[in-house]
């Protein structure tokens, strides 16, 4: 774990034809670091995983690194969510849930049921359900010490919770591009 740490881009190894590592720019710094490793697993956002693609380019690979298609960064698709509500239902402190949590709830989309709108081709929902605040509670409440860890063993409030979950379909005009002339606050080109 290295904190502090902006993905830059990946190290292709030409001889071994294998990613070794990363280069990352120090958040506070802004100096370039190298991290080797024997595996690396690129786990980030549709977008962000595009960028830093894009932006391993090597003279074998002068788009980016898996572009041998021409098709990184174009027909992007990703998932929207957590826009909702959530608050904190007072009363019943005295009841314990049995398991994760209670049963949640789900309201699907009522688009093209009965009249199609060829717009509108898939969907989005809604979900959420009732929970109790447990020990996590204690990452946006004050304190700490002895008193602070016997607070967070105890059940918090009751919350009940509502987010939207919707999906961006791939498009050929769902496209992003790399400008090498044009760097964000850690000077990696965006």
């Amino acid at each position: 774990m290295r904190p502090f740490s902006v993905v830059h881009s990946l190290i292709f190894d030409p001889k071994t034809r294998r990613i070794t590592g990363v280069r990352v720019i120090d958040g506070q710094t802004k100096q370039p670091v190298e991290l080797h490793a024997k595996v690396v697993f690129l786990c980030a956002s549709t977008l962000e995983s595009a960028h830093i693609l894009m932006n391993s380019a090597t003279p074998e690979f002068s788009t980016g690194l898996a572009n041998s298609s021409g098709q990184l960064g174009r027909n992007l698709m990703d998932h929207m969510m957590g826009s909702g509500a959530s608050g904190i239902i007072p009363g019943h402190e005295d009841r314990v849930q049995i398991g994760n949590r209670p049963n949640g709830i789900y309201v699907p989309r009522f688009r093209n049921v009965k009249d199609k709108h060829p717009g509108f081709v898939r969907g989005y929902g809604f979900q959420g359900g009732g929970s109790r605040d447990d020990w996590g509670r204690g990452s946006e409440t004050a304190g700490f010490g002895a008193d602070f860890k016997h607070m967070l063993r105890q059940p918090g409030s009751w919350r009940f919770t509502f987010a939207s979950f919707a999906e961006c379909l791939s498009h050929p005009d769902n496209r992003m591009e790399l400008d090498k002339n044009k760097v964000d606050a850690w000077g990696i080109p965006s």
